[in-house]
């Protein structure tokens, strides 16, 4: 069950991160995250153990956005043109490669508001990667709570969503969240002006088989 929950956990981060507009400056970067994970179950404990050392990284130019997760065991990617309104999720699995297109999913995704997210804008302030970021609590209509630190100095654009409250602003440099028997965290520490076009392509690579998000999760959920 590890893997089908953490990649239902990386989507969830994703349409949180594609969904904040800010007034900053940086408009065009990569942004690498330490990402950490613990349980209180000492047999999910010990799987997380290997993924020791596991990072994702937000690559955004203009109204692109991909996601790239490296947790050992499994790599995945996820990018999002918004101008033509696609999205793909790549992934590498024990030797087996596979590619889904996420294009209904992600405008689905966009027309959802969760009017009755609580969202609450701290006082205290940390500065992570070397911006002062401020420190945000999220609390959506079921009850799950995120914590995140935002700064107003890196601009991540997509007109099409926000997240909870317009309240938010900024983008988001930590990330705090629970999910049942799992934590995560994920610190960024390193942001890079300037990223290639080329990295949101929305083809399919070769190499990859093509199958539907559906049996993508599924493959997930049978590799436990």
């Amino acid at each position: 069950m590890i893997k089908f929950t953490l990649n239902n956990t990386i989507l969830a981060v994703y349409f949180v991160l594609i969904s904040f507009i800010s007034n900053g400056q940086i408009t065009d970067a990569k942004v690498v995250y330490e990402v950490k994970m613990d349980s209180d179950d000492p047999m999910l404990s010990q799987q997380l153990s290997m993924m020791t050392g596991s990072t994702m990284t937000m690559f955004f130019k203009e109204n692109n956005f991909r996601q790239d997760m490296d947790m050992n065991m499994m790599k995945s990617s996820t990018v999002y043109n918004e101008k033509r309104s696609e999205g793909i999720v790549l992934m590498e699995l024990m030797g087996l490669r596979k590619g889904a297109r996420i294009d209904s999913l992600l405008n689905s995704k966009n027309e959802e508001k969760d009017n009755n997210a609580s969202v609450e804008v701290t006082d205290e302030k940390k500065t992570i990667a070397g911006f002062e970021c401020s420190k945000v609590i999220v609390e959506d209509s079921s009850g799950m709570e995120m914590i995140m630190y935002v700064t107003d100095e890196i601009e991540a654009r997509n007109n099409k969503n926000t997240y909870g409250n317009s309240k938010v602003k900024g983008f988001p440099l930590k990330i705090e969240m629970d999910l049942d028997q799992l934590s995560m965290t994920l610190t960024a520490t390193q942001v890079v002006e300037k990223v290639k076009k080329s990295m949101f392509d929305t083809k399919i690579p070769d190499g990859y088989e093509i199958v539907s998000y559906e049996a993508l999760m599924q493959l997930m959920q049978g590799m436990n």
